[in-house]
């Protein structure tokens, strides 16, 4: 009887720190982990050694805001390859960069990727390192991208 009565006090315990785990939006993603370091999504740390594979076509999609973002991945492959994603697709994808995003339909659909292929062009054509890159998307400043500005046709260009 006593086992029962503890049992049911620690699941009205646990029912009650619950919401509490909900509400503060706390899963451990994103979070410092003990030693410091920020838990960041899989990329590569040096440029491939090997050719990389090509990204869908951009001719491939109606959408064109689909068209432009897969046109710029296909322009910066090789920065793509170094750079994380925040969508966490390597977690329910098995993806190991930001360029697997844009092997297959994922990029066309998640507005994350959407925006950090975004940064990564644009900072690219500045002259900036895949590292430089790397440190922005860290930093969230792909947040601040307005995709409405690329729902038209664009001319891509390197």
């Amino acid at each position: 009887m006593i086992r029962k009565g503890r049992l049911l006090g620690l699941i009205v315990f646990a029912s009650f720190l619950f919401p509490f785990y909900i509400v503060s939006g706390w899963t451990g993603r994103d979070q410092q982990k003990t030693d410091g370091s920020q838990d960041v999504p899989a990329y590569h740390k040096e440029a491939p050694k090997e050719p990389l594979p090509k990204t869908r076509k951009p001719e491939s999609f109606e959408d064109p805001l689909a068209k432009n973002v897969y046109a710029m991945a296909a322009k910066i492959e090789e920065v793509l390859y170094q750079q994380p994603c925040y969508c966490r697709c390597d977690e329910t994808d098995h993806h190991e960069s930001l360029l697997d995003c844009f092997l297959d339909n994922h990029g066309a659909d998640c507005d994350i990727c959407q925006r950090e292929v975004i940064l990564a062009y644009n900072e690219s054509k500045k002259g900036k390192t895949a590292g430089e890159i790397r440190n922005e998307i860290m930093d969230g400043k792909y947040t601040g991208i307005d995709l409405g500005q690329y729902k038209t046709p664009m001319n891509i260009d390197r």
